[in-house]
């Protein structure tokens, strides 16, 4: 009997220790969260999200290329390269521009001044995806530089010059020019109130000025309000800016028609003889588009070489004449 107390004894004992040992543990825990508040994690921040571009073309050099029959050192000397633009959707875009490596730092920080001031370019692809077809090329209302043709008249041969929005800034006849020539693109409507629209005294017109480029907008001829190009490779402009209001009324003192830069001379007023010849007509009845143009072409080319040919015949005239008068 005496045994089995003893035996109870010790097992209250050590139930009782065991329960203030873990008495003693909630308490030391309960302190420890006491002294050291609960800490709530930062919310973590999102990343901004960055726009994705609508990629318009994805081209390698040789593709963009493909079909040119440049001769190789003129394409050493270009340059293909990605510009981003809000395109007519309100989006993001991302095109390719085939250029001269010379103005190539130039065209890309035009594009991101008009990206910057969310001036509207529709679409910016080489232009062999329209199988070096200018006309197709503007009536798409595309945007690009480099297409390989007659170097004596365009600056787009060696990638000096670059048509932007050409449906938005239509090329227009001036003047006499209007009865026998159409403006491109056919069915285009100049509005200067429609964004992508290049005018007189707009930011982006003067900054491609202030880098060197001319405005087709003074072209004797016409208006090519869509086309800007620079002078030469590795030349200063022969521009006279300052002349530009006069220009704009008098048709004077700017670049000719068919692309190169020159100043022009006050045109003569035209003899008797040349008021009376009668301008030739031309049907085009039944002619597509390219045909068209082409003949326009080939015509605006015999006309530039009578042209020529009258200058050197009035100038031999003048020289001749000059000496007969010292005899």
């Amino acid at each position: 009997m005496k045994k089995k107390t003893i035996v109870i004894e010790v097992l209250v004992m050590a139930l009782l220790g065991a329960g203030l040992a873990i008495w003693g543990n909630m308490e030391s825990g309960n302190a420890e969260n006491e002294a050291e508040p609960k800490v709530e994690a930062e919310p973590v921040e999102e990343p901004a999200q960055i726009e994705e571009a609508i990629i318009d073309c994805n081209y390698t050099f040789d593709e963009a290329l493909e079909g040119s029959n440049a001769p190789q050192n003129l394409k050493d000397n270009l340059s293909l390269y990605e510009v981003r633009y809000i395109s007519t959707d309100g989006k993001l875009h991302q095109g390719q521009i085939l250029s001269n490596k010379e103005i190539e730092q130039d065209v890309k920080e035009m594009f991101e001044i008009m990206l910057r001031e969310k001036f509207v370019i529709e679409k910016v692809i080489p232009i062999v995806k329209y199988g070096w077809d200018d006309n197709k090329s503007m009536e798409d209302n595309n945007t690009y530089c480099f297409c390989y043709r007659d170097m004596s008249y365009s600056f787009h041969a060696n990638g000096m010059a670059i048509d932007i929005n050409p449906y938005f800034n239509p090329q227009r006849w001036k003047g006499e020019w209007r009865k026998t020539r159409r403006d491109k693109p056919v069915g285009a409507v100049y509005d200067t109130t429609r964004n992508g629209t290049f005018k007189e005294g707009s930011l982006i017109v003067n900054e491609w000025k202030a880098r060197g480029f001319h405005w087709g907008h003074y072209m004797e001829r016409k208006a090519d309000d869509h086309h800007f190009q620079k002078a030469a490779l590795g030349a200063k402009p022969s521009y006279n800016f300052k002349s530009e209001s006069a220009a704009a009324d008098n048709d004077i003192n700017t670049a000719t028609d068919y692309d190169t830069v020159k100043p022009s001379k006050p045109v003569k007023k035209a003899s008797t003889v040349e008021k009376t010849q009668k301008k030739p007509t031309y049907n085009y009845k039944g002619l597509t588009d390219e045909e068209i143009a082409e003949k326009e072409r080939l015509r605006e080319a015999k006309e530039r070489i009578l042209e020529r040919t009258r200058r050197h015949r009035n100038s031999a005239d003048s020289i001749l004449g000059k000496a007969w008068s010292k005899k």
